[in-house]
């Protein structure tokens, strides 16, 4: 793709990263372990959102290079190697998986680091230097640096983990218990993008199927839109489930997910699959819903009085099923009302998983993220606990008191209380009188705290209510007599320069 070349209207913004690598379709790649290799089929057709020749590597945080094909050509493009070199010189974090490490190779990017990759390509990553981590499964992942390995598809959500970590990003809210609805042909991406997403976010996963055990496969169908009057379909993957239908216990889940493609058509007719929505909407739990998926939902009743959306060919079923159409325009448009969140299409996922995290109380926090919020808690905290440790679980200070004045003033006594707890604070200028708890000398404590330290803070108020930060705040100067001295260092952070 040439500078000229402007991407055209993207139909899933992928919210993870922007697609920089020149190339347009996908391959669906499937590996069946009773043969001794994959076998391939045209999957879905990706949108690329963003230019190659206009990428500035320092508007970026991270990089990630799909496996598949791809990687076998792009390996030999030298733009493509300058560019994964730029990443790699600034250690930013560098994701790679399957074939992906081909790359990685052909820029140099592996000499010396601990890597895996999909089998066959261990004898290139050991000619370029590598140390070669062999696979245990093919969900294995591996970090050496700012270098993120994996294996296949299968280890998505410990490959995204290890990403977000990398980022500088954390997970609260993930001990949640989710289950999926599924069925044969039910959309490829409409069951695994969800399904590992949740996993990623630490969230406990299960997949059934009516008449179906633990183990099981359903067949998925790739359902594109390509200019036709109606979205096209291939076979996509094989989705192996992770539960039993039978003697399932819905109490003991959090939430339910119903993937949309053919599948919803025949579930609708179930008798067992209507009782099974129904337990989740008559107590309240999130129901999230996309595609044809709400053709089931219509069948239990469960649309009756709210307002939501579907692929606009189930308008029919939604309407007659007594709930409000909302128009999905664009395609990715996701709606939630009370305990249900649905979509139209997968091109909405980053907004489909998006609120269905929000009605699960989970979060993912980065840096100005944890930096926003510790701010806005502190007025409003009685305690704060001041942690130098990366494990965030030994506290090394105690927070005195706090003021936005000008350190520099004379006014400002650092050695005591300068405003009340409740006090207004500037968000770009926080100072903190902090009363160390270190042991040791000013070496050990200033060695930790150095120019560029992290830490993190933990917050509690008069009702003993807590707020852990568990990102890091960074870029923080200190000032103060000998370090561990009571109550003689004052940290001042400066959100506008992280």
């Amino acid at each position: 793709m040439n500078s000229t070349q402007k991407t055209s209207k993207h139909l899933w913004d992928n919210r993870w990263v922007k697609s920089l690598f020149p190339f347009t379709s996908a391959a669906l790649l499937v590996n069946e372990h009773e043969v001794g290799t994959y076998s391939e089929s045209r999957g879905h057709n990706f949108t690329l959102n963003a230019t190659f020749d206009e990428i500035e590597v320092s508007k970026y945080d991270g990089l990630v290079l799909p496996g598949g094909r791809a990687p076998e050509y792009l390996a030999m493009n030298d733009s493509v190697l300058d560019l994964v070199k730029k990443f790699s010189n600034f250690g930013k974090p560098i994701a790679s998986i399957c074939h992906g490490q081909l790359i990685l190779a052909a820029a140099g990017s592996v000499k010396g680091r601990k890597c895996t990759a999909y089998p066959s390509v261990k004898p290139v990553l050991i000619a370029a230097g590598a140390h070669w981590v062999e696979p245990e499964t093919f969900l294995a992942c591996n970090v050496d640096g700012n270098i993120i390995t994996g294996v296949t598809y299968d280890g998505h959500p410990e490959y995204i983990q290890l990403f977000v970590k990398a980022l500088g990003g954390t997970i609260t809210g993930s001990d949640k218990r989710i289950l999926f609805l599924c069925g044969d042909y039910m959309e490829d991406y409409e069951v695994m993008v969800p399904f590992q997403s949740l996993q990623a976010l630490g969230c406990h996963v299960d997949a059934v199927c009516p008449k179906k055990a633990a183990g099981d496969k359903c067949p998925t169908a790739v359902h594109d839109f390509e200019g036709d009057q109606t979205y096209s379909e291939k076979p996509g993957h094989n989705f192996t489930l992770t539960a039993s239908f039978e003697g399932l216990n819905a109490s003991s889940y959090d939430a339910l997910v119903i993937p949309g493609g053919r599948a919803p058509e025949y579930l609708a007719l179930d008798e067992s699959v209507i009782k099974l929505v129904k337990e989740f909407m008559e107590v309240g739990k999130p129901v999230a819903s996309i595609c044809h998926g709400q053709q089931i939902l219509s069948a239990a009743g469960a649309l009756k009085g709210k307002k939501c959306t579907a692929y606009p060919a189930v308008k029919l079923n939604v309407v007659l099923g007594g709930a409000t159409w909302l128009e999905p325009d664009p395609i990715s448009r996701c709606f939630t009302d009370g305990n249900l969140v649905t979509g139209a299409a997968w091109p909405g996922h980053p907004e489909f998983i998006s609120q269905l995290m929000a009605l699960l109380g989970v979060r993912m926090i980065f840096n100005q993220d944890c930096i926003d919020e510790s701010l806005n808690l502190i007025p409003y905290a009685d305690e704060c606990n001041l942690f130098l440790n990366p494990d965030l679980e030994t506290p090394r200070g105690f927070i005195d008191a706090w003021s936005n004045e000008d350190p520099n003033s004379t006014n400002n006594n650092n050695n005591e209380s300068s405003v009340s707890s409740h006090g207004n604070l500037s968000p770009s200028s926080l100072t903190l009188s902090m009363a160390t708890a270190a042991a040791g000398g000013s070496d050990t404590l200033t060695g930790e705290m150095g120019g560029q330290i992290q830490m993190g803070l933990g917050i509690r108020d008069s009702d003993h209510h807590e707020a852990q930060v568990s990102s890091w705040l960074s870029s923080v100067s200190w000032k103060g007599s000998t370090p561990g001295g009571p109550l003689a260092e004052v940290l001042i952070l400066k959100s506008e320069k992280l």
